[in-house]
């Protein structure tokens, strides 16, 4: 039982950091953002409106056009929100896929695990041309149920054979 708590903590724990992240990678989008439209309006570098007319007025030919921003410093936001969204999302969640595929790959029988739904069970069966692992889940009656590979969850306790 105590076992149990320990694990729920450690898994209210992790979500815990994986929110906590979440919101630092937005906060972070935004602070790009916002440096970008920044940089864009202190770029302009415009007199004032009354001086501009009377320049204009004056010699309509010699009117420099606003400057325009490089095509790489325009982008360079959006280069910046993807190498931040990669590096906190998109590679940590592949890492994650990768080391639970070398788990379910490395699953025997009479491992004991939990599926996605919050089953648990002990591995009796592969059947690696279904893909489906078959597991009993109660020991009285006997109760063996199939499921999908892609279902494990996580490996609870591994019964080493010697």
């Amino acid at each position: 039982m105590i076992t149990k708590v320990r694990r729920k903590k450690q898994i209210y724990q992790k979500t815990g950091e994986i929110f906590c992240m979440k919101n630092i990678i937005i906060i972070l989008i935004m602070i790009v953002l916002n440096l970008s439209f920044i940089s864009v309006a202190f770029a302009q570098d415009y007199t004032s409106g009354e001086e501009q007319t009377a320049e204009n007025e004056a010699n309509p030919e010699s009117q420099d056009p606003p400057p325009q921003q490089n095509a790489f410093t325009s982008f360079l936001p959006f280069i910046l929100m993807f190498a931040i969204l990669y590096f906190f999302i998109i590679r940590p969640q592949r890492k994650k896929q990768k080391e639970l595929q070398e788990m379910i790959d490395n699953l025997q029988v009479n491992d004991k695990v939990v599926t996605n739904a919050g089953i648990i069970g002990k591995i009796v069966n592969i059947k690696n041309d279904k893909n489906v692992f078959v597991l009993r889940v109660d020991d009285t009656t006997g109760t063996k149920i199939e499921f999908q590979k892609a279902a494990i969850a996580g490996v609870l306790q591994s019964e080493k054979k010697s």
